[in-house]
């Protein structure tokens, strides 16, 4: 389907007003928050504590070097300061041993790169495929601004990123009908980082709503052996706890709402470095454009998200912002049909200049 034309071209008159009065509003909220505090700025520094890019290059360090992968993180968590007594302060031991792996970090960047190019050639591909020429344009320049994070020095130990890079690709596959592809990688993802949960289960919710049984006895499987995985890891860096392992003060229910969703919706490649107002101004767009496209790929998209912000609204520290990088990636699909769906709803609400 090659179209630009938005589910919004057949709203009535009133609710298409009452569609761009929230929208109105929820860009406004999003730019006074964003104007009158810094959404990206973090808590001050412990001098005591180390930082997780610092942890984790430690931790491979170590790994390289022939050192058990728990007793290696739970020696940098406690050099480092953090609270070891919750297990999710705990990495699981995949993605770090998987870095490890590579001769040296450049080579392990290298991956991740070529990870995110093909994620993104994937994603051109689709919307190529669902709309129109202008808009597979258009993805290649929001993919590539939003996938340059991967090109931060010692970016390869988030991996957050790597997350939002297999999140990305699965997607898409999914969007071309690779299912089994998409699988995959939403799998890969999970082992990546845990939160990564939050696209797995939309995964599978699509699955038994769509009937496809034999994806669902596969998710069903996977989801068990992770479960598996998961509470080995829990017990055996638990086991480990002794006199000097502490908790934290505080926990991860923080209640951050708005303004934990906006400063993690600018861990997106450029928007990492410009002002807050640039993410929120784009991050409604981009929803907008989600809520308005009619293209069948866009339900897993807008599901996705908006499982991650209702989960980002409760849960995250000050510190954790980098958690958006799990999701951003996907806001370009929506940036892309931002346009139509504006136009569409200027035009139902009667404005038709404005529209023209």
């Amino acid at each position: 389907m090659q179209t630009t034309r938005t589910g919004f071209a057949g709203l009535s008159p009133i609710v298409a007003r009452l569609v761009l009065a929230v929208f109105l509003a929820i860009t406004v909220l999003l730019l006074v928050l964003a104007l009158q505090t810094d959404v990206t700025e973090l808590p001050p520094v412990d001098p005591n504590r180390h930082g997780d890019l610092e942890t984790y290059a430690n931790v491979v360090t170590r790994l390289q070097h022939g050192e058990p992968y728990y007793q290696a993180l739970h020696a940098e968590l406690l050099s480092g300061g953090y609270g070891t007594t919750s297990i999710f302060n705990w990495r699981p031991p995949f993605y770090l041993t998987l870095v490890s792996w590579f001769p040296n970090e450049i080579w392990a960047s290298l991956a991740l790169g070529v990870l995110a190019v093909a994620a993104a050639a994937m994603a051109i591909v689709l919307v190529r495929r669902e709309g129109t020429r202008a808009m597979a344009l258009g993805i290649v320049l929001l993919l590539g601004l939003s996938l340059l994070s991967v090109l931060v020095p010692h970016a390869v130990l988030a991996c957050e990123l790597a997350a939002g890079s297999l999140t990305l690709l699965s997607v898409s596959a999914y969007g071309l009908k690779l299912r089994w592809l998409g699988m995959a990688t939403a799998m890969l993802a999970l082992l990546c980082r845990e939160i990564a949960g939050v696209y797995v289960l939309v995964c599978v919710v699509l699955a038994v709503r769509e009937r496809r049984w034999r994806e669902v006895a596969v998710w069903g499987v996977a989801l068990a052996a992770f479960a598996l995985y998961f509470a080995w890891h829990a017990h055996t860096a638990m086991s480990l706890l002794g006199p000097a392992d502490r908790a934290y003060k505080d926990g991860w229910l923080q209640l951050g709402g708005a303004a934990f969703l906006l400063g993690a919706s600018t861990f997106n490649g450029i928007f990492l470095v410009l002002p807050g107002w640039a993410t929120a101004l784009f991050l409604p767009l981009a929803l907008l454009g989600i809520l308005g496209s009619p293209v069948a790929s866009m339900r897993r998209i807008g599901l996705t998200l908006l499982g991650y912000f209702v989960l980002f609204a409760f849960f995250g520290k000050a510190v954790n912002l980098y958690w958006g990088g799990l999701y951003t990636p996907l806001l370009a699909f929506g940036g892309v049909w931002a346009i139509p769906a504006l136009v569409d709803l200027a035009r139902q609400a009667g404005g038709r200049r404005l529209a023209a």
